[in-house]
């Protein structure tokens, strides 16, 4: 059953307000204010409050409905990023603070990083909105899926991934955190690893058609790669 929209509010705020907290109790409760002082700090917790948001536009929170189709799980996956994802919010300013592993953070890295986190929360966000009810969490077809070419996918075939790390590259370098940077480096092979699952599926579904479309758009930055 689709969840309502009040449902699905109340999951983006909570998961905004939970992630939130995880970069503050990295950074350290007592100093809020010189946290929010830096221009670049604060776009971190704008992105992710934001970001959650895109539950408001997808039916289910992402899961499958009973009558998905074909596919996999991909439990390994999702568990990574489940984990990968809070742990670099907590470890970026915490490191930062305690200067681990922390050469800092220049105006070029947080001009930089900014861009990036900008740029990546919204190709994270606008793919799923884009897919509507036939986004999924999981590496699955969903009930007359078809193959979507417009949007962020006219751009590269995977937009949420390549976002999710830009944006994880872009908290690295605000906060200048080596710690950070690793798990934005995981998340990338997660994903290369889970995007040639999906490749698999959708060419073994469409068949030439998305052969024709792979053939034209590149992965995960447009005209490169």
């Amino acid at each position: 059953m689709t969840a309502t929209l009040p449902r699905r509010s109340i999951v983006a705020l909570a998961l905004g307000a939970g992630q939130t907290l995880l970069v503050l109790l990295g950074w350290g409760l007592d100093d809020v204010s010189m946290y929010f002082a830096n221009p670049a700090r604060a776009l971190v917790v704008g992105s992710v409050i934001l970001q959650p948001l895109l539950f408001l536009f997808v039916p289910n929170f992402g899961l499958p409905s009973s009558s998905a189709g074909e596919g996999r799980g991909d439990w390994l996956g999702v568990l990574v990023a489940t984990v990968a994802i809070p742990a670099l919010l907590f470890v970026a300013p915490y490191s930062q603070q305690l200067g681990i592993w922390n050469p800092g953070a220049p105006l070029p890295s947080l001009v930089a990083g900014s861009l990036l986190i900008a740029l990546g929360a919204v190709f994270a966000t606008w793919g799923p909105v884009h897919l509507g009810r036939q986004y999924s969490v999981f590496v699955i077809l969903q009930q007359e899926h078809r193959l979507i070419t417009g949007g962020p996918f006219r751009l590269m075939q995977h937009p949420r991934y390549s976002g999710l790390v830009q944006w994880a590259v872009g908290i690295a370098l605000i906060f200048g955190s080596s710690p950070a940077l690793l798990l934005a480096l995981l998340l990338a092979v997660v994903f290369i690893r889970r995007s040639r699952l999906e490749e698999r599926l959708l060419k073994q579904e469409f068949g030439p058609h998305w052969e024709a479309y792979a053939k034209r758009t590149k992965r995960f930055v447009p005209l490169l790669y």
